[in-house]
């Protein structure tokens, strides 16, 4: 068994330097952020991962999301309707 932690993905706070430790504030990604973890889709092996785990922060539930596929297939593996 492996473990890999990975970091969330850049956020708006980050490019300033500014931290946040509030889960309840809400820092979603940047644009770059997104775009990063969807290239980490590609470029990493997270297709044979099996367990995921995400901090209650927002950006690290995004981050979460983006790189389980999870935002492109829908909650249950299915493509999300349009």
């Amino acid at each position: 068994m492996r473990t890999r932690i990975l970091r969330h993905g850049q956020t708006e706070y980050s490019t300033k330097q500014l931290l946040n430790g509030d889960p309840s504030v809400s820092v979603q990604l940047s644009e770059e952020g997104v775009r990063s973890c969807q290239r980490a889709w590609t470029e990493l092996p997270l297709h044979s991962v099996r367990t995921w785990a995400a901090s209650r922060f927002p950006r690290a539930k995004q981050t979460t999301l983006l790189l389980t596929g999870s935002a492109r297939r829908g909650a249950r593996g299915r493509a999300p309707a349009e």
